[in-house]
């Protein structure tokens, strides 16, 4: 699902009420995200649901007023490594605890992100695992060497990094690995 001006939002990542004068939250940009309105990834015909809407909250929804501390990550404050692993099998997001021991950062608070933001509800597990799916099937190709063929289809999702990055970017960058790392890199990829 791509954010259009229909089906975004923006999700102050310290709430609004917790301005005072000498911190305006309401207005700081380091403070605004864009996210998704409805639950990330449904389809439109299902935005007409209100109960389904109601029973789906998106990840902004549900952090709803919660107020941050040192244990809700927040986006623009990441390493540009990756903190996330995958399961193939499930579509499962987890901490990748090796690179959280690498960043410093304490493998308690990435499950407490993905348990606060609900990352792991079953339609966004269900994506994840098409996303790794048509993935591994690429990768079956016998005729190019696995660390060429990882950066080709790495450019092929990533793109060259002028347009938008595409839906479960972090999941494809697990999936392709050292390749989306290289390709990455080439394109001075900063995030």
């Amino acid at each position: 699902m791509s954010l259009h001006e229909n089906n975004r939002s923006v999700e102050h990542f310290i709430p609004c009420n917790q301005s005072t004068k000498e911190n305006n939250y309401d207005l700081d940009w380091q403070n605004m995200l864009a996210i998704c309105l409805p639950p990330g990834g449904m389809k439109d015909e299902d935005l007409e649901n209100p109960q389904l809407l109601k029973d789906l909250p998106c990840c902004g929804k549900k952090k709803d007023g919660f107020i941050p501390d040192i244990r809700l990550l927040n986006p623009l404050n990441l390493p540009t490594l990756r903190l996330f692993i995958f399961s193939s099998l499930t579509g499962e997001i987890r901490p990748d605890q090796i690179a959280c021991l690498k960043a410093g950062i304490p493998i308690e608070n990435v499950q407490f992100t993905i348990d606060t933001l609900e990352l792991n509800v079953q339609r966004l597990k269900d994506q994840r695992l098409v996303v790794i799916d048509e993935i591994l099937e690429e990768l079956k190709d016998e005729t190019i060497d696995i660390n060429d063929l990882e950066e080709k289809i790495a450019v092929e999702e990533l793109g060259n990094g002028t347009g938008n990055w595409p839906r479960f970017f972090t999941t494809i960058r697990w999936v392709l690995g050292a390749g989306a790392e290289r390709h990455l890199n080439n394109i001075s990829y900063s995030g």
